[in-house]
């Protein structure tokens, strides 16, 4: 073979192995369990910026709307993402404290890359609640601190 079609096979597997790479990504996210029927149109309707609040303000949504099953659920989500956010942010201070000053550029990193995710998890919870879906978060639907 020429050199031409080895590049050619490997620019394929490449591609062949980023589109599993994306797709495994999709699937994750979109393999959460989905309890939307649960709730009714009227408690999601009323109790939206309730539930969108879930995401900044977690424990405010959950003391002050106790009857609506669909500002708890999603207040429990925002809850277990800042315990997790918390517990994060705990462990990267103590790791970076270990380490030498030589390597504190890659626990910043680390904390700045685990910041994002949370952020884009909350992001991900508040477009839910706006679809009218109760899905769970990925990654964070393993560590239910928190139940209902």
């Amino acid at each position: 073979m020429s050199e031409e079609e080895n590049k050619e096979r490997e620019e394929e597997k490449a591609q062949d192995t980023s589109k599993s790479a994306e797709e495994k990504i999709k699937e994750a996210i979109n393999n959460t369990e989905d309890t939307s029927d649960e709730y009714t149109q009227e408690d999601k309707d009323k109790n939206k910026v309730m539930a969108i609040l879930s995401y900044i303000l977690p424990f405010i949504p959950y003391f002050v709307e106790k009857e609506s099953k669909w500002v708890k659920y999603h207040s429990t989500q925002g809850m277990n993402l800042l315990v997790i956010s918390i517990a994060i942010s705990i462990i990267m201070s103590i790791i970076s404290s270990i380490l030498t000053w030589r390597l504190l550029w890659l626990t910043s990193l680390v904390s700045s890359l685990c910041s994002l995710v949370i952020f884009g998890l909350a992001v991900l919870g508040i477009v839910n609640v706006c679809n009218g879906k109760a899905k769970e978060l990925p990654i964070i639907n393993k560590f239910k601190i928190f139940k209902m």
